[in-house]
């Protein structure tokens, strides 16, 4: 997990975790007041550092589209997610909540 602190309380903070030899982006906000000073941006740059060379997939809400794809995330369609996180997303999608698929690809 990757945190940010202000003054003993926490502003920002995401995880990556493994599943089925997964890397996964999971949790990741940014408290409203402090958004727009590069926290998330940090945040995301350390998660995308600790995944190293491994392929690396997200569930963002869709106007964060250009805030991942800036950091070498892309959108794919479910079918090309593992089944969990395609049934994850589906999830999400029933009940309302207007997410997608993205997928990094590190560079080798």
């Amino acid at each position: 997990m990757v945190y940010a602190t202000e003054v003993q309380r926490i502003i920002g903070a995401g995880r990556l975790s493994r599943k089925e030899d997964v890397f996964v982006l999971r949790g990741m906000r940014v408290l409203k007041e402090h958004r727009g000073r590069g926290i998330g941006k940090a945040i995301l740059d350390a998660l995308v550092s600790e995944a190293g060379n491994h392929i690396c997939y997200c569930i963002p809400y869709s106007y964060l589209r250009d805030f991942f794809s800036a950091r070498g995330f892309n959108e794919i369609e479910p079918q090309e997610a593992p089944n969990f996180l395609c049934s994850r997303f589906w999830d999400y999608r029933a009940r309302g909540l207007d997410v997608m698929l993205m997928r990094r690809v590190p560079k080798v």
